[in-house]
Formats: C-alpha cells, structure tokens, sequence
C-alpha cells in the first residue's frame, strides 16, 4: 500500500513533502485441507482461507499449462476479530492433483497465495486370487486346500490396508473385519468377503466382493441293500444302492460285477441295479462312488443264489435258563445265531404286541448283540438272517410272555360275611386260610376261592394269597373282632340208644334268640326260636340229627349233631 504526506496550511494550501509504502500483514493463510499438503489426499471436505479483510470477491484457482483457471467463487463469513474464513467445497472440483491459488480483493487490492492439493474420490479395487499348487482355482468343488492372496490397487493416493471376512459353508458372506496381512489357506467350505480402504479414506463396498470357497473332504455315505427273486434256474438280484454326500453332492456311481459295468437306474439318491443271476455262481461287485468335490468311497459286496438259505437258531433264557415261551416276571435274553455255507451277512429282528392279529414288522433291525427283553406284555419275536449271496431266510417268530405286576387281593366285611377280591389279568391261583398262613415255601394252601366270593365271618387273621401265571405272589392277611359265640344243645329223650317202636324227643336249643333248624338224614324237621324238638316214633335202624343256626353281626354261626 502506497501513500503521501502533505503539509497544508490554514488556508488549505498543501505541499507534498514525502512518499512512502508499506505491506498489509498478515496474509492469506490456508487452513484447510491441512499443510504441509503433499501428505494428505482427501475426498471431501472443504478449501477455507483466513484473510485479514473480508474480500468483495475470493476465488480458487488450478494453474494449468497455460493459464490459472478458476475453480469457484468462496464464501466468506467473519470468524473472529482478526480475520475472516472463505469456502470452497471440495465436492465442486474434479479429483487429481493441482497447483491452487486463492485469490481475494478488496478497495482495488488483491491478495493470493498457493499451495498444492490432492483429491482422490474413487474407491479402491481388491482383486482376490485362489490357487491349488501352482493352478488357479475355478470356485467349483475340491477336496484340496487353497491358497488365497489379496491385491488392492488405487491409481491416485494408494492403499491404505485391506480387510476380509470367512464364514463357514455357503450362502452369503459376514462383514468383513479381519486386517489382511497376506497370503492364508483355507482348509474347509467358507466364504470370503473382502474389502480395501485408499489414503483418502475412499472405502470399496464389499457387497460385491464374496467368493465361495468349495472345499469337501469328506467321503460320500454308502448304503447297499440286495434283494433277491429266485427263479427255476436263474434269480434276479435287486441292488440298491444309497449314495449320499452332505456337502459337494454325489457326481457319479459306478457298479462293477465280474469286472463287467452294470446299468444303474437313479431314483432320487438311490441306483437300482437289475442282476440276473445263475445258480451257484458268485458275483464279486464294487460299488464306486465320486461326490463333486473328487473324493471316492469304494464297498464291495458278493451276491449269488445257492440252493439253501441260511439258518438262524434262537436261544432264549431268564437268569440263565432256557425259556419257554410261558409267562414270567424276569427279563429275557435272546441270542440268535445264523449258519451258512457261504457266511452269513446280516440277521435281522423285529418285536410286534401279539394281540395285534396278524401284524409283522414293517421295519427290522440289524442283530449285532443279545437282546434285553425288559418291557411287560405279549410280544412276537420276528427274525431271519441274509447269507453273503443274497439268499433271504424266510421269518420266523418267537413269543414272550412278561408279567411283573403282583396279583391285587382285598376283604371287605360286609354283615355276616366278608366278601373276598383277587385280581390278575393272568391270574392262576388264589386261597385263603384262618389263622393260618395261606403259603409255603412258594406254593399255595388254604381254600380256594374267586373274585367276589363270599364266606362267614368269624374272628381271627384271615390270611389271603394268590399267584399268576408268571409266579407273581402276592400275601395279606385281614384281621376281623370277635363276635358273641353262640351254644347249641343237642339232646335225646330217653337217650340216642332205644329200642324199635320207643317215642323218643330230639331237642335243639341255643343261648341267642337265633332261628335253630333241625334236620334229620338232611331233612328239615324242625325250625324255631331258641328251643325246638322232634318227637317221633321210628322204626329200628340209625339216624343222623344235625341242628343248626345262622349267624349276624353279634353271634357266631354254631352246628351241632348226633345220631339216633
């Protein structure tokens, strides 16, 4: 800034006695992107300039080859006392690297300054290799490890570092969140995300960055079933064979019988191969099976007809003795054993409720040890056995007959009588005896009796018992109060000894007001209310009087008898 000073009198007359200049300070100064510039890339924010005046007009310039080419006009707003802040948002200016010049003027003054700057606004590109050995891996299933590597390039500010994510198996990938610090190998089915981040804080989406790494080790599942359909001379054999792979899938199965190639018909996952047999020759077949990945599962079986099918014997014990196939309250074990002259393959058992007429297992199970038969009921023991060329043994069949639950036994008095309960779905026996045990040494005595019998009450212990078919036992005993004993009086007048044609008087009297009857040869000859008689005439010979009466709740029922 250039001025003059002049010395004027009061009239206003003036001379000019000197000239001097001087430098406005301080000058433009960038704050932002921050120095020194060429460290920092950036990719967005603003250019802003502190001036010590506010400009009528700031602008930014790109120097070119040829001339300075303006980039924008800045806005200015005072930012404290001293200065003022203009801005230009990066947004506005194309990416690369520039020489700039912001300019401001004010009152005819025009004040600049440079610097250089670097923007960068295009994200990254991660490039992911995959390699088997020294082979490029096509993403397709394998059984081998591979080798993967991470490559980030940016054409302006650079990389800055990388970052991947593995989930195990397929279907989508995780965030990636892992810093890639090189090369690393994958040992099993994942999928890899991927992302990388430049210095101007560009980040590359990783949406689109998601690789499938098929890796299967595992061996296909084989399961081979045969069948057998005998003919005159020849049979068929029906090879079923069950190929199975959780992870890369079956890609191809292959049956060699006799070095020959069978024909194998695909039914969902399984190959059905159609035999024809001759009588008395064996068949060595390999079954070959590849799942997508290249791994290979090999089994081998022999099929062939002979003229017998094997034999399975059955041997059936409870605590070490042979079974009948009779109720009983222990387990039953049951080994069965298979001969054959060509080996027996397999033998197979089923269990079904016998009171289910005429059902057969629809499912069997292999026999690999002795069976523990535990459970109560009436079972039907199923079983056959498969010998190595295919002959299947026709079933057969084995009952078992449990019973672990003690028969159930009650009394209930009910007036004169007491009612007596046995229950047992098996029931074989039941007794009972007064005061006296009803068994011994396991085996019952007493009196017979059934499911709502009924018997004269008396006092004392009533013992009852009862046992099933499966030498369930079971003991009570019952105890009833005693009652007033009833006396009964039998006479003969003039004695129980007399001559033909003599009258004599047979008299009965009890000390109860019970009803007495008297019989005579078992003829009812008399009743009555504590005392009756028969007189009578008789010709010569012997008779047999009986007197009797019938007890309640508070006497005892009595009998008395003597002959004539």
């Amino acid at each position: 800034l250039k001025y003059s000073i002049f010395a004027c009198d009061i009239f206003n007359n003036c001379k000019e006695t000197s000239e001097r200049s001087v430098k406005l300070n301080p000058y433009i100064n960038f704050l932002s992107p921050p120095t020194p510039p060429s460290d920092k890339w950036v990719n967005k924010g603003s250019i802003v300039i502190a001036i010590p005046f506010l400009p009528e007009k700031a602008e930014i310039l790109r120097k070119t080859w040829l001339r300075w080419q303006s980039l924008g006009e800045m806005s200015c707003e005072k930012s404290s006392q001293n200065h003022y802040e203009c801005f230009l948002n990066i947004s506005q200016i194309d990416e690369g690297e520039y020489t700039i010049k912001a300019k401001a003027k004010a009152g005819g003054y025009v004040e600049s300054a440079e610097r250089s700057l670097k923007i960068d606004k295009s994200s990254p590109k991660t490039k992911l290799s995959a390699k088997i050995g020294n082979k490029n891996y096509n993403f397709k299933w394998t059984n081998k490890d591979v080798k993967i590597k991470l490559e980030c390039e940016d054409e302006k500010s650079g990389c800055a570092n990388t970052t991947y994510g593995i989930k195990e198996g397929g279907g989508g990938c995780y965030r990636p969140s892992e810093l890639y610090t090189g090369e690393f190998t994958v040992e099993k089915h994942v999928s890899i995300s991927y992302h990388s981040v430049d210095k101007a804080e560009n980040w590359e989406s990783w949406s689109g960055n998601c690789k499938e790494i098929k890796i299967d080790k595992k061996v296909p599942s084989i399961d081979v079933s045969v069948n057998i359909e005998k003919k005159e001379n020849k049979a068929q054999a029906l090879i079923n064979i069950s190929a199975f792979d959780e992870e890369s899938g079956i890609d191809n199965v292959e049956l060699l019988c006799n070095n020959k190639k069978e024909r194998l018909e695909r039914e969902g996952n399984f190959y059905i191969a159609r035999k024809d047999l001759e009588r008395g020759k064996t068949y060595d077949c390999t079954i070959t099976v590849q799942d997508n990945a290249g791994n290979i599962k090999k089994e081998s079986i022999q099929v062939g007809v002979e003229a017998e099918p094997p034999i399975t014997t059955i041997n059936a014990t409870t605590d070490g003795i042979p079974y009948n196939q009779e109720w009983t309250n222990k387990n039953v074990i049951v080994r069965l054993k298979c001969e054959d002259d060509s080996g027996c393959k397999v033998t197979k058992y089923c269990f079904t409720r016998s009171e289910i007429s005429g059902a057969i297992c629809t499912e069997f199970r292999d026999y690999t040890k002795p069976l523990r038969i535990s459970a109560e009921g009436e079972w039907i023991l199923y079983y056959y056995s498969i010998d190595n060329l295919g002959n299947i043994e026709p079933y057969k069949s084995f009952k078992l007959k449990i019973d672990k639950t003690v028969p159930n036994v009650n009394a209930f008095l009910k007036g004169s009588k007491i009612s007596l309960i046995v229950s047992d779905q098996h029931l074989a026996n039941a007794k009972y005896n007064w005061n006296t045990p009803c068994i011994v040494e396991k085996k019952l005595i007493g009196k017979n009796f059934t499911n709502n019998q009924e018997i004269q009450a008396m006092p004392g212990t009533l013992y009852l018992c009862a046992e099933d078919m499966a030498k369930n036992f079971v003991v009570k005993e019952f105890s009833f109060a005693g009652k007033n004993q009833t006396t009964l009086t039998l006479s003969a007048s003039p004695s129980w000894t007399v001559d033909y044609n003599t009258t004599t008087t047979v008299s009965c009297s009890a000390n109860t007001n019970l009803t007495v009857e008297l019989y005579r040869d078992g003829v009812l000859v008399a009743s009555g209310v504590g005392s009756i008689n028969e007189t009578a005439t008789l010709a010569a010979g012997t008779y047999s009087y009986v007197c009797n009466t019938t007890g309640n709740e508070n006497w005892t029922s009595a009998s008395v008898s003597n002959t004539l």
